[in-house]
């Protein structure tokens, strides 16, 4: 069953189209996370949904119910806000049930829904304390309590965790994504931070310039990223790009005097496309008789688990994850190897990826083309 349904949603302000005609539909109970860089409307699209502001084109589906012209408080949903919105004069009691009283619900349900919320959240030994005397962590428990007491189904969140320092964002996008599961509920949650959307999403929504580019599960967003935009959005290091040209023979590394890549392009011989690989997807000094090649270091970066080696290809700047400490100095020379089936590519006056075009079969058969080796070697 689908719990949230948007077609052809649009929303002009002055001088900005901030959502051009948007269509999707979430199934209940999902986690969906709405990514994208700022100003791409992914705001936008979550205040449509709650009835923040209304759209100038398109509708809205809520458990099946037509909203788009509904009010927020008629639309039966939470919101949890990036500033958190608690009211400072309440108490953590006061704030979790200030929806509840408006609501008229009577005292002795109020009373029994405080007590399961706030024990659920961890908060229970919260209650009399005002949100000035909590830390970041307990009003983004108490502004999550404050959405879920109701009951409601579905809850949207803009960017909760944004205020709260890099260990716990770790702890409560665990926490968020568990208590999710538990209770059951459709939750829309917009970041513009990629790893909350990949470890906390069942399915990730990129937005780009008001419109959605992909729709995906973690994994096929970031293993088959379906643009240029979305490959180079996705991943830190983001997935390395490489244009290749054509040649008497096919094509190979732009601006290189290099061994063919592909012996052919799958619809025109003279067309260039761009050729992607992830830097996790390369490692250091592959077998002799193993494709790869040959980057000059620039830099190191170490992250602990491992090191980020920046270098580059002839003029072209390449990236590489390899495990462990790594080191190596600059202008050093690194042989790098590479799979086939971990190539991806693109046409680059579209952006678009070439499922059609299958680099592994392409490298097979330069195998059996002498003036095509499967030993590439770019410098």
């Amino acid at each position: 069953m689908l719990s949230i349904s948007v077609q052809g949603l649009t929303k002009r302000f002055p001088n900005h189209l901030a959502t051009d005609d948007l269509s999707l539909d979430i199934e209940e109970g999902q986690f969906v996370v709405v990514l994208g860089p700022s100003g791409c409307g992914k705001t936008t699209l979550l205040r449509l949904i709650a009835g923040f502001e209304q759209a100038d084109a398109g509708r809205i589906h809520l458990h099946g119910r037509e909203v788009t012209h509904l009010p927020p408080g008629a639309r039966d949903l939470g919101m949890v806000f990036q500033s958190y919105a608690l009211f400072p004069h309440l108490s953590v009691a006061d704030n979790l049930q200030f929806g509840l009283q408006l609501r008229r619900v009577p005292a002795a349900e109020r009373k029994q829904r405080l007590a399961q919320t706030s024990a659920l959240l961890g908060i229970d030994q919260l209650l009399s304390r005002k949100p000035a005397q909590l830390s970041g962590g307990q009003q983004q428990r108490v502004a999550l309590g404050r959405a879920i007491i109701g009951g409601r189904r579905i809850i949207l969140m803009d960017e909760p965790l944004s205020n709260l320092d890099a260990k716990l964002r770790q702890d409560m996008r665990r926490e968020i994504k568990t208590l999710a599961v538990k209770l059951g509920i459709t939750v829309v949650y917009v970041t513009h931070d990629q790893a909350e959307a990949l470890s906390m999403g069942d399915v990730v929504v990129v937005m780009h310039e008001a419109r959605i580019v992909q729709v995906a599960a973690p994994a096929t967003l970031y293993e088959q990223p379906n643009s240029l935009f979305v490959a180079r959005f996705i991943g830190s290091p983001p997935m390395n790009l490489l244009p290749l040209e054509p040649s008497a023979h096919g094509l190979r590394i732009a601006d290189t005097l290099q061994p063919v890549m592909l012996p052919a392009e799958p619809t025109n011989s003279s067309a260039s496309l761009t050729l992607g690989i992830r830097p996790e997807h390369l490692w250091a000094n592959p077998a002799a008789h193993h494709p790869q090649w040959q980057m000059i270091v620039d830099s190191m970066e170490y992250q602990g688990s491992d090191s980020i080696v920046n270098g580059h290809l002839g003029p072209h700047a390449l990236a590489a994850r390899l495990p462990g400490r790594a080191q190596y100095a600059a202008g050093q020379t690194l042989q790098l190897g590479w799979n086939p089936q971990d190539l991806s590519l693109f046409d680059p006056q579209s952006g678009k990826r070439l499922d059609n075009a299958a680099p592994t079969d392409f490298l097979h058969r330069s195998q059996t083309q002498e003036d095509a080796p499967c030993n590439v070697v770019i410098s």
